[in-house]
């Protein structure tokens, strides 16, 4: 990660919202849900919604869209998890979601660092890099694997 997430404000009703359903929004979904945080999904995969939707607040729709945006809660979420894999889709949510609601803490999903640069120009407070926890669980795997004696 490149910057780790403050606490969301004491005395703020938590509400977050997820674009994308896939395992990073999934894994999301159920920590909330166990913490009692509400929460709501966007997914443009209508199967996904139809498949995941019992139970789950779902919005079906291209979250780069203000009207899915809207229509999911962003105007009330106090966080907002870009987790769909595409990365484009993901920059351009996070400006999206930033202009819509200036005051909410935006965490996005990246594969590389210097998309993750740029999901912070766009507005993102937060991001996850890929090939940066790749490295991270690959040096821990290995370190200590060869030591000399």
């Amino acid at each position: 990660m490149m910057a780790a997430a403050a606490a969301v404000s004491v005395g703020v009703e938590a509400f977050v919202v997820i674009a994308g359903f896939g395992v990073p929004g999934r894994v999301l979904a159920e920590s909330l849900k166990r913490q009692g945080i509400r929460y709501s999904v966007i997914d443009s995969n209508p199967q996904t919604a139809e498949r995941c939707g019992a139970g789950e607040p779902i919005v079906t729709g291209d979250a780069r869209r203000p009207e899915v945006l809207k229509a999911a809660g962003i105007d009330k979420a106090t966080l907002f998890a870009a987790t769909v894999p595409d990365e484009n889709v993901v920059l351009q949510t996070v400006e999206e979601a930033r202009r819509l609601n200036p005051s909410v803490r935006i965490v996005a999903r990246c594969h590389y660092t210097s998309t993750g640069m740029r999901a912070r120009q766009r507005g993102a407070s937060d991001v996850v890099v890929s090939e940066q926890e790749v490295a991270k669980e690959l040096n821990r795997l290995v370190s200590g694997l060869f030591e000399k004696p």
